[in-house]
């Protein structure tokens, strides 16, 4: 301890509970997947349409590969790590899926340029799948 650091009347014994910090966010492209366990599902302000939220779920792992981005670095992610998943076009579907339940999510690239609609730009598209409880 630090010589004038305030004591702690915590209990003893007892550590410190953070939230974890993620391990980055979960990089669309083509073929990237993830597949784990969703654990919470974040709430934001959007910085990029004022008072407007976003949201971004947390999914810690159970099968390593999935291609996350941190500062502005891609790497693959392993087992146990915590990402996030912007909700973001057909993701917004994972907001229907409980906490605690597996998911696997595969982007199978973007939209067809006959399916977009006028002057909209092409979405990607997912493979999303929940294990039953």
């Amino acid at each position: 301890m630090a010589k004038n650091a305030p004591k702690s009347n915590l209990p003893e014994g007892f550590v410190p509970v953070a939230l974890p910090k993620s391990a980055g966010f979960y990089v669309v492209k083509e073929g990237n997947t993830v597949q784990g366990i969703l654990r919470d599902v974040l709430e934001q302000d959007d910085p990029f349409n004022k008072g407007a939220k976003r949201f971004a779920f947390r999914v810690e792992l159970t099968k390593g590969g999935t291609t996350v981005m941190t500062d502005k670095t891609e790497r693959k992610a392993d087992v146990g790590e915590l990402i996030g998943v912007d909700e973001k076009g057909y993701l917004r579907a994972i907001r229907d899926v409980e906490k605690g339940r597996e998911i696997f999510i595969r982007c199978t690239g973007k939209q067809a340029a006959k399916d977009v609609k006028m002057g909209r730009s092409a979405a990607w598209l997912f493979d999303i799948v929940a294990m039953p409880f």
